[in-house]
């Protein structure tokens, strides 16, 4: 085999054929590593690799490794099972590339144990889809199929060859780089290969089929293959590496996926992103500057939120449009850009959570901006009216985990509620969310989890005790943006240093730790200090801690200190923190005594933080857990929010959605324009009744209808019809009876008649075009 057996060579490359040929061997193949795992992909992941084989797509190395003394390997067997073997100094094992050579063994010959892959070969293959979700992958692999049975087979099997037979057929042939294949006989070449491809290839797809047999050929024989060689001396050494290759790295997470997707269509995204965390800097980096924009952008075109982030989003006529607005909305001067950064500026400064700012959980700024970004107004009285509701909000969703607990099912309505409400002019709606959220989840969430209460002592030592650092930023009034004299460490108000003090007798003359030793990392034991007294004050405990503090103070050191009024300790938490220190002196009775002391003040001081942010916003009540609390579950949202953030492209027709989010649609647009068109007709006089109409889906299409009667009797209807080729568009028909609303009881001239207004018109468009139709009916037909 060439280079491939050249034990001094430090790198080299193969083709599948080598690499198969070598799996299959007994007496010249590479064994596997005795840290290798198990054989972990499926059919889809080696469907794909058959793809990129045949893109001629890279696939990754092959990397070897050797021992220079005696060691251990895996042995696959003919079964699949594995067996460990002894293996001799300096033989090569694969360390890494064992799941890509088992899927090519397991494609091209017929001993594999994952069933029959096949090619159809009278497609050309389809034009590069970025793909992540697995039904997207799915959708991608048209042309190979996978068959888990022996007896499973396809519908139009002529057309497709089953690769299982291909290393046997090409190994009784000649070398096939030198084959001058002719379309004429490209049939009975195939058949040759599988006696159930269909001889007769029609003329317009042999040129195809020959072209896929070239890429199949160009697969197996191409040495594009790198191997890379390891030599190491031990064992260990091996497993050092396997680690760091395995769990060493950072893990290639969908949102990476996704933005490298998008830095591939979007040529100014990492600029524009870096201006858009200039305007919001809490958005904290490109990525989440990037979840925040596109869920902005699928929301304003009237689709489903985009989360969780996968490259496929970006992919076909609705990727296009979400890459558009994308685009759009970060445009230097958009509409969502000035807002953005002129509301930013304004909270950040004027929130009274200060630094907490910085440690809520950071999907929950996407919710607030989306507010703050499609709300027609930016004044400074707009948003005082909501700075409460949005410093609850923030505060409370982050002590209470709604985005833990909750996942994706609070997420959705956490950014969908401030949207909608921001895009109609009304404050930060804090109730809505809630109750919403409430009606949604009751604050459960999937395997048993739950948003916590605030009744019994243990919910509330349970909130304050994992809260620490958010409930002693803002005991401390710790601002937003840091000036030199507030630049702060976190730190123990009885140092961590001296924890080896708390001890109980053990075994002879051994110590143990105290059981409640875990308390001085607990909320009550911490505090912010400025960073120049921390770094003096070091490891000093007790008494002379609190002294040092008081006499920088006195002595008018103001830069070395804070005031005491920021200290968030009592005068009392003081003088017990002092007595705690002294009675660690080493007597296990007054240690105990001690840590009685130390679990009480540090217990007592975590509540009275708690209690006091609760004081100060004291709606977080209403975001805890509570059976008896308002819910409200509203009909679905769907429309979109393009005006509200000046967004010029758009799905004018909804042509790019799936059944269901058109569905969602035009429901939502036949009760809008319903409740419009009946407020006027009650206004003239002529409203006796309405009705909404949302029957299911025939077919390929959608329907939504809006009806009402008339004072004398005359029953008029909008409809709102789709379907995935022409998109939406509104019809008209006038009848005399509600019962009989269809053929052949329509009236003359208003059967089923074209609105002649788009979807993309404003409501008001819609409306007095009804309005004229139904004057029209009532003078022809009058009642």
């Amino acid at each position: 085999m060439g280079d491939l057996d050249r034990g001094d060579a430090p790198a080299g490359a193969a083709s599948v054929q080598e690499l198969v040929a070598r799996r299959q061997s007994s007496a010249d193949r590479w064994n596997l590593a005795l840290v290798q795992r198990a054989e972990v992909w499926d059919e889809l992941r080696m469907r794909h690799l058959l793809d990129s084989l045949l893109a001629d797509y890279p696939i990754g190395a092959i990397l070897l490794s050797s021992v220079r003394e005696p060691t251990r390997e895996l042995v696959v067997q003919a079964d699949g099972s594995r067996a460990e073997s002894d293996a001799n100094a300096g033989s090569w094992q694969i360390l890494d590339g064992q799941q890509r050579i088992n899927a090519m063994f397991s494609i091209f010959t017929r001993h594999g144990q994952y069933g029959r892959f096949l090619l159809d070969m009278l497609v050309e293959r389809p034009a590069p889809a970025p793909a992540q979700g697995r039904s997207a992958k799915e959708r991608a692999l048209p042309h190979i199929r996978h068959l888990r049975d022996a007896n499973d087979e396809l519908e139009s099997r002529g057309r497709f060859v089953d690769l299982s037979g291909w290393a046997d057929w090409v190994e009784n042939l000649d070398d096939p780089r030198t084959w001058q294949i002719d379309e004429q006989a490209i049939g009975e070449l195939l058949h040759e290969l599988d006696p159930k491809f269909a001889r007769d290839v029609p003329l317009e797809a042999r040129s195809t089929a020959v072209r896929n047999l070239d890429r199949l050929i160009r697969a197996w024989t191409k040495r594009s293959i790198p191997i890379l060689r390891a030599e190491m001396d031990t064992p260990l050494d091996v497993l050092e590496v396997f680690s760091r290759i395995n769990l060493g790295g950072v893990d290639v997470a969908g949102a990476d996926v996704y933005f490298a997707g998008v830095k591939t269509f979007w040529r100014d995204a990492e600029a524009r992103l870096d201006q858009v965390l200039d305007d919001a800097p809490m958005l904290r980096n490109r990525l989440g500057a990037l979840r925040f924009l596109s869920r902005l952008a699928s929301r304003a075109l009237g689709h489903g939120d985009v989360l969780p982030l996968t490259v496929d989003r970006l992919a076909g006529k609705k990727g296009e449009l979400l890459r558009a607005a994308l685009a759009e909305i970060t445009e230097p001067g958009s509409d969502a850009r000035v807002r953005l950064a002129a509301f930013a500026s304004w909270y950040t400064a004027e929130s009274s959570l200060g630094y907490v700012l910085h440690q809520v959980t950071a999907e929950l700024w996407d919710d607030v901006l989306s507010w703050a970004v499609a709300s027609p107004r930016s004044d400074v009285d707009w948003y005082r009216a909501s700075v409460e509701a949005l410093d609850t909000y923030l505060l409370g969703a982050t002590l209470f985990r709604y985005r833990g607990v909750m996942g994706d099912a609070f997420r959705r309505i956490a950014f969908q509620e401030p949207l909608e409400a921001g895009s109609d002019a009304l404050s930060f709606p804090l109730d809505e969310i809630v109750s919403v959220v409430r009606a949604k989840t009751r604050l459960r969430g999937p395997r048993g989890r739950a948003v916590g209460g605030v009744e019994s002592a243990g919910d509330l030592e349970t909130l304050a005790g994992r809260n620490g650092w958010i409930l002693t930023a803002l005991a401390q009034r710790i601002p937003y943006r840091s000036h030199p004299e507030d630049d702060f460490d976190w730190d123990h108000i009885f140092p961590q240093a001296q924890a080896h003090r708390m001890w109980v007798p053990g075994q002879g003359a051994r110590r143990r730790h105290h059981p409640d030793r875990h308390l001085i990392n607990s909320t009550g034991n911490f505090w912010a200090l400025n960073s120049s007294a921390n770094r003096s004050l070091q490891d000093i405990s007790g008494r002379r801690k609190f002294d040092l503090l008081l006499s920088w103070l006195r002595d008018g050191e103001a830069w070395r200190v804070w005031e005491a009024d920021r200290w968030s300790i009592s005068a009392e938490e003081i003088e017990q923190f002092v007595l705690v220190d002294e009675k660690l002196n080493g007597d296990p009775v007054s240690i105990d005594e001690a840590m009685v002391i130390f679990k009480t003040t540090v217990t007592a001081r975590s509540r009275r933080l708690l209690d006091q942010a609760v004081i100060r916003f004291p709606k977080l009540r209403t975001m805890a857990d509570d059976p008896m609390a308002p819910m409200h579950d509203p009909a679905p949202k769907a429309r979109d929010y393009r005006d509200a953030l000046g967004l010029s492209v758009g799905d004018l027709t909804l042509s790019t959605l799936d059944h269901a989010e058109a569905r969602a649609q035009l429901r939502e647009r036949a009760r809008r324009l319903g409740a419009l068109i009946g407020t006027r007709l009650s206004e003239q006089g002529l409203r006796k009744d309405q009705w909404p109409w949302e029957p299911s889906g025939v077919g390929a299409s959608e329907m939504a209808f809006a009806a009402f009667e008339l004072a004398g009797g005359n029953c008029v209807e909008l409809m709102i019809k789709w379907d995935a080729t022409s998109g939406a568009h509104f019809e008209f028909k006038a009848y005399p009876h509600r019962r009989r609303p269809n053929n052949p009881h329509l009236y003359a001239g208003f059967a089923s008649i074209e609105l002649l207004v788009p979807w993309a018109a404003d409501d008001r468009e819609v409306v007095e075009r009804f309005l004229h139709l139904v004057g029209a009916v009532q003078e022809t037909y009058p009642r």
